[in-house]
């Protein structure tokens, strides 16, 4: 027979287990680990208590980015048309604020896009689908994309060829608003993580 002392211990065990798991999140699994304490298993399957959340994509912004990434992969630029609206693309620096053109430039971009990709193979470096709120923004890095800046009234971008795409979030739907050169050496730790380019 047990006395209360006895039957009290394990019960507020059980309680600070209960309350513990309900503020921390559930805990996950534990690896175990080998005899000798100085041998730990390898990093990959060590347990990982706290992940940083992944930004989501929004279906219309996929849509808008898969876009981008067929045209340059299929070197069909003439496919950019659909993002670029009335208010056209504005060629830049980056991190600049909105400058829109005011005029629907597709052909200009379109045309300066054709000659890019067929004196270059670019890759898709990655996809930042949340790089803003106000606006809502976002944008995809390449890599190796011979963009003739000087057609813009810019010099060359360097031997890396990099280019960033600035989607905007407009009341008609995701535009191209930005092209800009992008420093890969200093630009991708400015950004943060990158995901993977929409296919």
């Amino acid at each position: 027979m047990f006395s209360r002392h006895e039957f009290r211990a394990p019960l507020v065990v059980l309680l600070l287990g209960f309350f513990l798991s309900q503020g921390c999140g559930e805990i996950p699994p534990t690896t175990a680990l080998p005899v000798n304490p100085t041998i730990l298993p390898p990093t990959s399957q060590m347990p990982t208590p706290f992940a940083l959340p992944t930004a989501t994509a929004s279906a219309d912004l996929l849509a808008a980015a898969r876009i981008i990434t067929t045209a340059i992969k299929t070197n069909q630029p003439q496919m950019l048309h659909a993002l670029i609206g009335d208010e056209g693309v504005a060629p830049g620096g980056f991190a600049q604020g909105v400058d829109l053109q005011g005029y629907d430039n597709a052909d200009e971009i379109v045309a300066a896009f054709d000659d890019a990709l067929d004196r270059s193979t670019p890759l898709c470096e990655g996809f930042l689908p949340n790089a803003g709120t106000l606006p809502d923004k976002a944008i995809l890095v390449y890599r190796g994309l011979k963009i003739d800046w000087s057609r813009f009234g810019f010099s060359d971008n360097g031997p890396d060829h990099a280019i960033a795409l600035q989607l905007f979030k407009m009341p008609e739907g995701w535009r191209l608003i930005y092209i800009t050169p992008f420093d890969l050496e200093w630009g991708l730790s400015y950004l943060g993580p990158l995901q993977d380019c929409p296919a």
